[in-house]
């Protein structure tokens, strides 16, 4: 008899077994992830470890900017398809809302950057009108912009956007991220910064793919032995 399951299969369960358990942790945890941020190198950055401070130097810089333990789950991605930064990893952020208190304990140097940004963001605010999604989304990209030397020049190489359904939700944005584990073979813990992101248990990830690999590879000898068989 043929196998019933191909090894494609087997890397998609695999995959949704990981959404299943990040969703989960996310309901847990009362997260409620708002902003999906994209940040992009000037460089090929292949050092893992770099990739993790800049991540660390991340969520201290917009926590101390808005005063507020905003809660954030990094993911670190190579590129594959272009010859000249292949291998080259760039980072993905599921961040949770900009909490309205921070519009209200404001620090003088959040009052400076509004003002360099839009004098009127900061009128609307002391007469109580909160700055709207794209107002918040042009000062996060200043924050990270004039904290973060690695990053390009480009309008690529920062990409802010609000988390909708119409685009997958968080859901979809999990299956995404988590990807390199399944399609290219890459290590979750390499794939998620568990050490930077918040209410993320990363051995219950780790301990599904080494029992997705156990299965892949029982996969592969059965079916080695089959074909063989078949052959004779």
């Amino acid at each position: 008899m043929y196998p019933l399951i191909t090894i494609n299969q087997l890397s998609m369960i695999y995959n949704r077994k990981v959404v299943e358990t990040l969703s989960q942790q996310i309901h847990d945890n009362d997260l409620e992830f708002y902003w999906y941020i994209t940040l992009e190198y000037h460089y090929k950055n292949t050092d893992l470890n770099k990739v993790r401070s800049d991540n660390e130097r991340f969520r201290y810089t917009i926590r101390k900017f808005f005063k507020s333990n905003i809660r954030m789950w990094f993911f670190n991605e190579k590129h594959h398809t272009s010859d000249k930064i292949k291998g080259g990893y760039h980072r993905h952020i599921l961040m949770e809302s900009i909490p309205y208190d921070c519009w209200k304990t404001r620090s003088n140097r959040m009052d400076r950057f509004l003002l360099e940004l839009n004098p009127e963001i900061l009128f609307g605010i002391n007469f109580g009108t909160n700055p709207t999604v794209t107002q918040q989304r042009d000062l996060l990209e200043k924050v990270i912009r004039g904290f973060n030397n690695t990053l390009p020049n480009g309008k690529d190489a920062v990409d802010i956007e609000p988390i909708t359904e119409e685009k997958g939700g968080v859901s979809g944005l999990l299956e995404y991220n988590t990807k390199d584990s399944w399609k290219y073979g890459e290590r979750i813990e390499e794939v998620i910064d568990w050490e930077n992101s918040d209410c993320l248990d990363i051995g219950l990830l780790a301990r599904q793919q080494h029992n997705a690999l156990n299965s892949i590879n029982s996969f592969n000898t059965h079916s080695t032995k089959l074909i063989d068989f078949m052959s004779k």
